[in-house]
């Protein structure tokens, strides 16, 4: 009678549990398809009659992401650096690398540089869809994220109710940006969602952060300029001795490349 029983309720437990994960494959079956049906909606929309306006939107995140690209090589890796953060000159100012013996840049800090940048500038080349009012009415949608640390109003004027974020990744040749700009297009009776942009320029920017690794690292143990190491690397190296205390590096890629050039500054100040 026992074993009976424990039989009815083992029966009762697998056919609830049969039908609580024939439920969850439905619901989960049906997010699925659903997220298939709007992707394809959008990327038809995007080689189809949205084409003009993807292309153009394409296009000004290709503008600001090399605008930022040519700042950072000309600013040693920043942006929005603060006047500790430069050696300032007759002519230029150029960023630390190195200072306090402290490294004050890497990769993920110039990836944050960069993203934040597009997501400042992009507005400034949208211009809120106006060439394309006869084609789209375009509604932008979430919300516009920034790192506070640039938030200095007297310098960048923070577009708060632009809704973007980009998200950057450096490699050795290319800077890959994925733009998060949700947008509601409606033309005629049809209506359309854009979630993400997806841009990649070629750029020599992380081979640039390797070189700046290997002559931080050379220069601050050695106390000296290794001049062997720097005719190893591809671009043509200038180095100037600005100071007792100061040196600035001059990577010189060619006028074909992005970035054209990068400079930075080492402090090797001994204490």
């Amino acid at each position: 009678m026992n074993k009976r029983g424990q039989v009815t309720i083992f029966l009762v437990v697998g056919i609830v549990l049969l039908f609580v994960s024939a439920g969850v494959y439905m619901v989960v079956n049906k997010s699925q398809t659903g997220s298939f049906i709007l992707e394809e909606e959008e990327s038809h929309f995007k080689t189809g009659v949205g084409a003009p306006l993807v292309s153009f939107i394409e296009n000004c995140i290709e503008e600001r992401a090399v605008q930022g690209i040519e700042i950072v090589g000309l600013q040693g890796g920043f942006i929005f650096p603060t006047e500790d953060d430069v050696l300032l000159t007759e002519e230029i100012l150029v960023g630390y690398v190195y200072k306090d013996n402290t490294k004050t840049i890497d990769k993920s800090f110039v990836e944050n540089e960069l993203g934040v940048y597009v997501d400042l500038t992009l507005n400034d080349c949208i211009q809120d869809f106006t060439t394309f009012s006869h084609l789209y009415q375009v509604i932008e949608s979430g919300n516009f994220l920034v790192d506070d640390s640039v938030e200095d109003k007297e310098i960048v004027e923070i577009p708060f109710s632009f809704p973007s974020f980009t998200r950057t990744k450096i490699n050795d040749d290319i800077v890959k940006f994925n733009v998060e700009y949700p947008l509601e297009v409606t033309r005629g009776d049809d209506n359309f969602v854009l979630h993400n942009f997806i841009i990649t320029v070629p750029a020599k920017i992380g081979s640039a952060l390797n070189i700046v690794a290997e002559t931080v690292s050379s220069q601050t143990e050695k106390n000296t300029i290794d001049f062997n190491l720097l005719s190893s690397f591809e671009p043509l190296i200038k180095v100037f001795p600005f100071d007792e205390e100061n040196t600035i590096y001059s990577l010189y890629y060619g006028e074909e490349q992005y970035p054209e050039m990068f400079l930075y500054a080492i402090n090797n100040k001994n204490d």
